[in-house]
C-alpha cells in the first residue's frame, strides 16, 4: 500500500520580527517629532518662539514623541486671544466688555502644522520601511 507523508517545520521567527517592527515603529516616531517640530519652529519663528523635540521614549502600547514649546505665552501665540470663542461663556457678560477691532494676539496655529506635518513625515517612513 502506498502512502503520502509530508512533514511541515515551522520555525519561531517572531521575536525577530517583532524586534524590527518596534525599531521602525520608533524610528518613524523619532522622524515624525522632528518634522513636526521643523514646520512648528518655521511659523513660531516669527515671534521667537523656541521648538524643542522631545526625545523617543517607550511607553505601555508603542513609542511617544512630539515637540514642544517651553514659553508661557505658547499656548496664546498659537490660538490667539481675539475672542473667537469655542464654548458658551457661563454667564452672560456684566457691562459693555468690547474690544476694538484688530487687537489680541493674532493665532499662528504652528502646533497644528507641526502636528500635520509630523504626521504626513510619520506615514511616509511606515510605508519606505514595510516590506512589499
Amino acid at each position: 500500500m502506498i502512502t503520502i507523508t509530508s512533514k511541515v517545520t515551522t520555525l519561531n521567527r517572531f521575536p525577530q520580527l517583532t524586534a524590527q517592527v518596534s525599531r521602525l515603529a520608533r524610528d518613524c516616531c523619532q522622524q515624525a517629532a522632528e518634522e513636526g517640530a521643523r514646520a512648528a519652529a518655521a511659523i513660531a519663528a516669527r515671534r521667537r518662539l523656541p521648538i524643542q523635540v522631545q526625545p523617543v521614549t517607550p511607553t505601555e502600547d508603542g513609542w511617544l514623541a512630539g515637540f514642544v514649546c517651553a514659553h508661557p505665552a505658547a499656548w496664546f501665540q498659537d490660538l490667539g486671544t481675539l475672542g473667537n470663542r469655542e464654548r458658551p461663556l457661563k454667564r452672560s457678560p456684566s457691562g459693555k466688555r468690547s474690544r476694538a477691532p484688530g487687537t489680541g494676539i493674532e493665532p499662528l496655529y504652528f502646533n497644528h502644522a507641526g502636528k500635520k506635518a509630523g504626521r504626513k513625515r510619520q506615514r511616509d517612513a511606515i510605508a519606505r520601511g514595510l516590506p512589499r
